[in-house]
């Protein structure tokens, strides 16, 4: 009887301490900044947009009752891979990327379909900055590169245009968008400038040499590995924002859905 007892005893603390450490089932109230659109509304091509905007600036490090959607400022990456054949065969390996800067954003322009719930937003940051680890294997020019170490780049004014596609779906009693995808397309840079440490072992001079040739045609390396920066952002974008909007009503998005 006594083991029942403090059988029983264990699982009410259990319940107790995990019940307190869950997230909402969904967000039952809008907050102060939320300014819900109408579809009559998207005419001034910015409602959505502003919306979105708010949330990277108010909820950068995270949404108030729902810890798994994450922070959007700083956007992070567990790993992802590029290649480019432009400077040379090189192929990059980044490990705990973390991008910065999405609390900056201007949604310039947006539009939602209302036949079929796709999202568009225009998009500036006037600054964003990325940090990783980073591997390096191939060769650049006459030298040969085989090196792991950190990197750092920094951008001006990237201007780019994401496309999130979606449905209506009913849980709670609620409709809520369930986010089918989410594309990028980086439509301009003015600067970018990057820097490797660690690629020749020490060798600073060799290291200088090959940081230089990077940001001296960044221009023929950003566009060579651009669509695969833009797979880097639609990876890590959709996983947020599925959880984001499978978490806060289609209502609010759009208040006068049919």
């Amino acid at each position: 009887m006594n083991n029942k007892i403090i059988l029983c005893a264990l699982v009410l603390i259990y319940s107790a301490f995990t019940s307190s450490d869950q997230h909402d089932d969904y967000l039952k109230d809008p907050p102060e900044f939320w300014k819900p659109c109408t579809i009559r509304s998207n005419v001034d091509e910015k409602c959505f947009g502003k919306i979105l905007e708010q949330i990277f600036k108010v909820w950068k490090n995270g949404v108030p009752g729902a810890k798994e959607v994450g922070t959007f400022d700083p956007l992070t990456l567990k790993k992802a891979r590029l290649s480019t054949q432009r400077l040379g065969d090189l192929q990059f390996e980044f490990n705990n990327l973390e991008i910065y800067g999405l609390s900056s954003v201007n949604a310039y322009k947006s539009s939602v379909d209302p036949n079929d719930y796709t999202f568009v937003v225009h998009m500036k940051f006037p600054s964003m900055k990325l940090v990783s680890d980073y591997k390096l294997k191939g060769q650049i020019l006459v030298l040969a590169l085989d090196a792991e170490g950190v990197t750092k780049a920094d951008t001006k004014d990237f201007d780019m245009v994401m496309t999130i596609k979606s449905n209506l779906k009913k849980r709670l009693d609620e409709y809520f968008f369930d986010v089918l995808s989410v594309s990028t397309e980086i439509k301009g840079i003015k600067h970018f400038q990057v820097h490797f440490t660690n690629l020749f072992h020490g060798q600073k001079e060799l290291e200088d040499s090959a940081n230089a040739i990077f940001n001296d045609n960044w221009p023929t390396l950003f566009e060579e590995l651009r669509p695969a920066v833009e797979k880097i952002f639609d990876t890590v974008t959709i996983k947020r924002l599925t959880k984001l909007f499978n978490y806060i009503p289609a209502r609010y998005f759009i208040s006068d859905l049919s």
